[in-house]
């Protein structure tokens, strides 16, 4: 299915469904994308996210786009977990990256002195 998020055009969400696992609900798509950052997101599924009376809280997996939820959050717990949305990136296998790299290696060639 196709979800179309507001401002941001349509996304190819393949085939995808809301499950209920107790009183948690957990969209599941076929294709991985950017959609769930955004609240339209879950209009697809019939769910205003942004209704604090009905929604208690709302967990996406993202290293930065969960400013879309900035308006109506009480608060924002940032979670550094591991995978392809951590924020270390001296982490992550850099097998194709050109080297020297900033902040990589210490010959990266900038001072900031």
């Amino acid at each position: 299915s196709i979800g179309s998020h507001e401002g941001f055009g349509a996304v190819e969400q393949g085939t995808s469904a809301l499950v209920k696992i107790g009183n948690v609900l957990v969209a599941i798509s076929q294709h991985a994308g950017w959609g769930g950052v955004h609240p339209s997101f879950w209009n697809h599924y019939g769910l205003d996210a942004t209704d604090r009376d009905k929604v208690k809280m709302v967990v996406v997996k993202t290293a930065s786009n969960f400013q879309y939820f900035t308006d109506v959050a009480s608060e924002i717990i940032r979670v550094d977990t591991p995978g392809h949305t951590q924020s270390r990136v001296l982490e992550f296998d850099w097998n194709r990256l050109p080297r020297p790299a900033f902040p990589l290696d210490d010959d990266a060639g900038l001072d900031f002195e």
